[in-house]
């Protein structure tokens, strides 16, 4: 699962390195959002829509129909969606569910595997149960005057049966929605590699290197604070907010400190609250994070040019020695940022056809040279050899 993370951070660093217009423009309509500019949102719905399966489709539909004309269900058995058998064993009782990523095949299980994603299902009680109490007052408001107003319980003064009524369609929406999801990242997964959809490069980019969600905190608090919201669009601001704190700080994009500040620059009461409520709970874990940069990144000067030299490099190169003497050709010519050497091995993988082996040695050795580059002047057959590499790959990189 690291590797898979690794190896889609940066593809999608690559794209945006040469697609940095696309990418100002997305951030660009990031910001209107402050000013009621529905460009961006309407996009993202779009691309949501595009990625429904047609059995989402259909079971939305159904429910719908179901919450503003009761009294036209019908019960004719016929399946709407390949999950109802499990969808009902989930919504009846508690269950794991398996996703196989290899064959798409979904199912009950009562083990949690390492090997397969699992989707639990018998949270939904809980998750009711620590909802805020001011959400739970604003949905529960909600569904009454839904039901009330189609004249559903009308007549009935049984708060109970409309509370388990409420609370069984939740679930089911809930549970197919879960089930939904193997089908839905397919074809999101499908959009991305297969047509390169720009949206969704500019979204995780935003998200996981660009700070992004600090950013939507900024332009959500801007829009808690207007006079003009109802209770249940400012429920919904809140549980936005507390998605993006829990999850920049769980995935290590910001740090508590970060998010601190920024609830203190925020002039919003509502979002302090909100952000120091999270911050607080979540446990975070300290230390150095990995310089994830791609080649692109690090490369300084005409970097298409460098990278076809590095890739013609690792073609004819036959020691893993060589790629130390390549770091430090490039450092000295100044064609590279500052790095460690774990950080450019990462980086040049993918520009070999080959396997270009495991860091452990070069790094020694280009550890060493920058510990003592007098090594180079050294009588040795060894640094001889290291000394005519490099002198040979700065000469040929002064062309470039």
């Amino acid at each position: 699962m690291r590797d898979n993370k690794a190896q889609a951070n940066a593809a999608v660093k690559e794209w945006i390195c040469h697609n940095r217009e696309e990418y100002e423009r997305f951030k660009q309509q990031v910001a209107a959002i402050g000013e009621d500019d529905t460009t961006l949102p309407e996009r993202m719905m779009t691309l949501f829509s595009d990625c429904m399966p047609q059995s989402a489709r259909d079971f939305y539909g159904y429910i719908f129909h179901f919450l503003m004309h009761p009294e036209e269900a019908t019960d004719d058995g016929v399946a709407f969606t390949p999950y109802d058998q499990l969808a009902a064993q989930c919504i009846n009782g508690k269950a794991l569910i398996k996703i196989d990523l290899e064959n798409g095949t979904i199912a009950r299980t009562d083990t949690p595997s390492n090997h397969l994603v699992i989707i639990r299902t018998d949270d939904f009680e809980k998750s009711i149960q620590q909802m805020p109490y001011s959400m739970k007052c604003v949905i529960n408001q909600a569904i009454t005057q839904l039901m009330m107003s189609n004249g559903y319980f009308a007549s009935s003064d049984s708060t109970a049966a409309l509370r388990d009524l409420a609370m069984t369609v939740a679930k089911t929406l809930y549970v197919y929605s879960l089930l939904f999801v193997p089908e839905y990242l397919q074809l999101l997964y499908q959009k991305i590699v297969n047509e390169q959809e720009p949206l969704a490069y500019c979204v995780y980019y935003f998200v996981t290197f660009d700070h992004g969600l600090k950013e939507m905190a900024r332009v959500f608090s801007w829009q808690m604070n207007g006079n003009e919201n109802n209770p249940m669009t400012c429920e919904l601001l809140k549980l936005c907010l507390r998605m993006f704190v829990r999850h920049s700080l769980e995935n290590e994009n910001d740090t508590k400190a970060d998010w601190l500040r920024l609830a203190d620059k925020l002039h919003c009461e509502e979002a302090w609250k909100e952000i120091h409520y999270i911050a607080e709970q979540v446990k975070t874990h300290g230390g150095k994070h990995a310089d994830q940069r791609v080649i692109d990144e690090l490369l300084t000067g005409n970097v298409e040019q460098l990278k076809t030299f590095i890739t013609d490099f690792l073609k004819e190169s036959t020691s893993p020695c060589h790629l130390a003497y390549l770091l430090y050709a490039l450092r000295e010519k100044e064609k590279i940022d500052n790095c460690d050497y774990i950080t450019f091995h990462r980086a040049i993988q993918h520009l070999s056809d080959k396997p270009i082996g495991g860091p452990d040695v070069p790094q020694r050795r280009y550890n060493e040279l920058l510990a003592c580059p007098k090594l180079l002047n050294e009588s040795t057959d060894k640094w001889k050899r290291a000394k005519a590499i490099i002198d040979q790959l700065t000469e040929e990189m002064e062309k470039i």
